[in-house]
């Protein structure tokens, strides 16, 4: 799992978003391979949150529990129910991580995988 934003733009044949740290932590990039899992292209999805992949059967308890670990500025990984653009779901495995511009620098994104 990468820790900075330098790393986390290397090539990954895994679906891959970055957010922003701060709230509401818009979407600032997402890979191919992401694009093709969710349906929205990098222009859709860049600027807006990750609740556009949220919908009626997303457990809102998972949510919180992912919600607080990002708070804390810590990696955590759930399986959350998404859906794609057109509206199919699909169970997204998914790990958060806060990234930095430097090792030891402050947190200024988060990656998901």
């Amino acid at each position: 799992m990468p820790t900075t934003v330098h790393r986390a733009l290397q090539p990954s044949r895994e679906a891959c978003v970055i957010t922003e740290a701060t709230k509401p932590n818009r979407i600032v990039h997402v890979n191919d391979t992401w694009s093709r899992v969710c349906g929205f292209s990098a222009e859709e999805a860049i600027g807006q949150t990750c609740a556009l992949l949220q919908g009626f059967g997303t457990c809102k308890a998972t949510l919180g529990q992912l919600r607080d670990a990002v708070l804390q500025g810590q990696t955590f990984a759930v399986q959350l129910l998404n859906y794609r653009k057109g509206g199919q779901p699909f169970m997204n495995t998914l790990t958060v991580a806060p990234l930095r511009e430097s090792e030891h620098g402050p947190v200024t994104h988060y990656f998901g995988v």
